[in-house]
């Protein structure tokens, strides 16, 4: 019977799939009944469900790192001062929790800012959503993966990832969803790359959405 449960680590990687689907459902629910298929109404939509779900798991997660450190955590290696240790232990899981969580929207965010724009501009959205999934899906495996070790270099390294994912991810994809029209209202720094969309600033956008 235990050769044929899955490994902590299997079980551990198959949360970046699970979650991510879950997360994105509710705007591609959305999208499928007509309501906010503008990319920007998009983004916006996958981002509060995300800081949701992130919100939740955050209180979770710091409630079990709480009761675990209290329960078996790092006093029985602290003979000296068991009680500083402890409160020091679940200061770090408390700060460091907070921050893992921020990858629930920025994923999210990522996924919807790829789909979104492809929908409205290509016509294509099943496609690219499926493509931007796989790619959030594998980044959170990732993540969670390495927050899982017990070796604390791998959840600093962890948390880095996890506060850089914005400005790898997340913003270049989300950057490209002002329409043509909008283009020049926005920060030079927000302004979509794609020469398509510069070439056709000052024309109206007579592209609908997918179907």
């Amino acid at each position: 019977l235990e050769g044929t449960m899955p490994s902590p680590e299997l079980s551990t990687a198959s949360a970046g799939p699970f979650e991510e689907s879950t997360k994105i459902l509710l705007p591609v629910v959305l999208f499928l009944l007509g309501r906010y298929r503008d990319p920007r109404a998009g983004f916006a939509i996958a981002l509060a469900c995300g800081a949701v779900f992130g919100i939740a798991e955050g209180f979770e997660y710091v409630g079990l790192d709480a009761r675990q450190i209290l329960q078996e955590g790092a006093v029985h290696h602290h003979p000296q001062g068991e009680q500083e240790a402890t409160d020091t232990m679940v200061v770090i899981f408390a700060a460091y929790r907070p921050l893992v969580e921020l990858m629930h929207p920025l994923l999210v965010g990522f996924t919807a800012a790829i789909a979104w724009r492809w929908a409205w501009v290509r016509h294509h959205f099943w496609v690219p959503l499926l493509v931007a999934l796989v790619i959030a899906a594998a980044f959170h495996s990732a993540i969670d993966l390495s927050v899982s070790s017990e070796v604390w270099g791998w959840k600093l390294v962890a948390v880095f990832v996890t506060a850089s994912v914005f400005f790898a991810l997340t913003r270049p994809a989300a950057q490209e969803l002002p329409p043509p029209e909008a283009i020049t209202q926005n920060p030079p720094s927000w302004r979509p790359r794609v020469p398509r969309a510069l070439k056709h600033a000052d024309q109206p956008v007579t592209e609908q959405p997918a179907q």
